[in-house]
């Protein structure tokens, strides 16, 4: 059984062998989100509303879907809109 967590401290060896690169772009009221494999393929783009409600749908969606694979996120953010 996988181990899905949640951690904002990488070490160098999971980026490395990350399988799959969800780009976020943090604005006030969105984010736009896109998912890459290692190829460069884009395989998931959307803009969601920067609600908890929408990050959670958002988290369990790619959980059920890549949950057994690494996923690493990076985020790029304006402002203080990335913080908790």
């Amino acid at each position: 059984m996988a181990k899905n967590t949640l951690n904002n401290s990488l070490k160098p060896n999971q980026i490395e062998h990350a399988e799959y690169y969800l780009g976020c772009d943090v604005a006030k009221y969105k984010l736009d989100v896109s998912l890459v494999n290692l190829r460069g393929t884009e395989l998931m783009h959307q803009t969601i509303d920067n609600t908890n409600e929408d990050i959670v749908s958002l988290l369990l969606k790619l959980a059920d879907g890549y949950g057994n694979d690494t996923v690493t996120c990076a985020i790029e953010a304006t402002s203080i809109y990335h913080l908790p």
